[in-house]
């Protein structure tokens, strides 16, 4: 039953983002969940994760695979981000009141659908800076732009996304 509440719960999320999609007049880029690889040997997520200490599962490394290839946002830059926001917590709570892995501000604690609304959260806020990074890394973050403990975090960012960067 809490596999079908989760999946339901997925679903649902899915097509919030889809019809808010259409209705700004985007669209989504269709994949199918079951083309990313999930062992440790043949992903590279996995790898990456693991890298830094978090234990790889198939659902976390399908979520970060296919929220990267829906919002075209890096999964090394997702990695960095959550990275950063929680220290891969899925429980993590923010004394602002924000939520799991990527810190966002619902109450969604399931790692895939955190991890997919998160990243929308990122695309948005890279919308908003016009593509530049340190600014939307700021936003998404919550720091002003000339926000010096914001830029401290940014470059936090940066760091490990350059390490990620060299893993295969």
């Amino acid at each position: 039953m809490k596999n079908f509440m989760e999946i339901l719960v997925i679903m649902v999320l899915s097509i919030i983002i889809f019809i808010q999609y259409q209705n700004e007049s985007k669209s989504l880029v269709p994949i199918t969940i079951s083309n990313v690889t999930n062992t440790e040997k043949d992903n590279p997520v996995s790898r990456k994760l693991n890298s830094i200490g978090v234990p790889s599962n198939p659902r976390l490394v399908s979520a970060i695979c296919f929220a990267s290839q829906q919002y075209n946002i890096s999964e090394d830059l997702i990695i960095s981000i959550t990275w950063t926001e929680s220290n891969f917590k899925e429980r993590a709570v923010s004394c602002k009141g924000y939520n799991g892995l990527m810190q966002i501000p619902h109450k969604v604690f399931q790692e895939d659908a955190n991890v997919l609304i998160g990243t929308k959260i990122l695309r948005e806020k890279m919308k908003i800076a016009n593509g530049d990074m340190t600014k939307a890394i700021l936003l998404y973050k919550g720091y002003p732009l000339d926000s010096a403990r914001g830029h401290q975090q940014v470059k936090k960012v940066f760091s490990l996304y350059h390490k990620l960067k060299t893993i295969t």
